[in-house]
């Protein structure tokens, strides 16, 4: 369950309504006739909208924690999609060498995640940084979870990438980044107004809506190889953030 921060959200312009519209969809239960789908829209439009996001520069504009919202998940992607790709075709040892983690070989899962996130996204100095990391360590759970033995996790991932395709994983990854940046924006507000129970169910139907979409709508996609280390891999997974995001503006 992702955690609110504890800062306040903008106002005017677009967000005044949208905090209207998240209101209204708590107090009915999401029964309402606002609908988790269209409540993201607004959620994106809040914030510039999914190829400003996408692009790295969504946000309220100006500068601060509400700047650059995307930019980190858009570098994040690329590394995510350059490690994946050089675990399937050259395992997990080498990838880990070359990557300047080869301590962590034979070490634990979790210790695995920790060493990835730190290579893979910035530290947390912004609000965008904390959702990306956030989002990482979910994808590494659905990759490898958090106890496999260091021996079985070369073999999960690639199951993974058999089962569920580069695509999908990098659409999974920016479908809970999109999933930390609104419980960032709303789990505290709903909290407040409804009860943790209610705003955590809230949120399962929040993010069970991103989930379900973005696989309807992209899993039958797939990503030809490229050099994710190069600026192929940051426009592709630019484009990929953008596709999953752009599912939801279409309201």
């Amino acid at each position: 369950m992702g955690t609110s921060t504890g800062y306040n959200m903008p106002k005017g312009g677009a967000w005044a309504p949208l905090k209207n519209d998240a209101t209204s969809f708590a107090k009915h239960s999401g029964h309402g006739s606002i609908n988790p789908k269209k409540l993201l829209g607004r959620y994106l439009q809040a914030n510039g909208g999914a190829q400003a996001i996408a692009q790295g520069r969504g946000g309220s504009g100006g500068s601060g924690s509400r700047y650059g919202i995307g930019s980190s998940a858009r570098r994040a992607g690329a590394k995510l999609g350059g490690f994946l790709s050089s675990v399937a075709t050259q395992g997990l040892d080498t990838t880990l060498q070359k990557d300047g983690l080869g301590y962590l070989i034979g070490k634990s899962a979790t210790e695995i995640c920790a060493g990835l996130l730190d290579i893979l996204a910035n530290s947390v100095s912004t609000l965008d940084d904390h959702a990306t990391r956030k989002a990482l360590s979910n994808m590494f759970d659905d990759l490898f979870k958090l106890n496999t033995p260091y021996e079985d996790i070369e073999q999960a991932l690639n199951q993974s990438l058999d089962e569920k395709g580069m695509m999908l994983i990098m659409v999974d990854f920016f479908g809970y980044y999109l999933y930390e940046l609104f419980c960032r924006d709303f789990y505290e507000d709903w909290q407040k107004k409804v009860g943790v129970d209610q705003a955590k169910r809230l949120l399962r139907q929040v993010k069970d809506c991103i989930f379900a979409e973005v696989e309807s709508e992209l899993a039958s996609k797939t990503i030809d190889s490229i050099d994710w280390s190069g600026l192929a891999g940051l426009s592709l997974a630019e484009r990929i953030m953008q596709d999953t995001l752009e599912i939801f503006e279409v309201i």
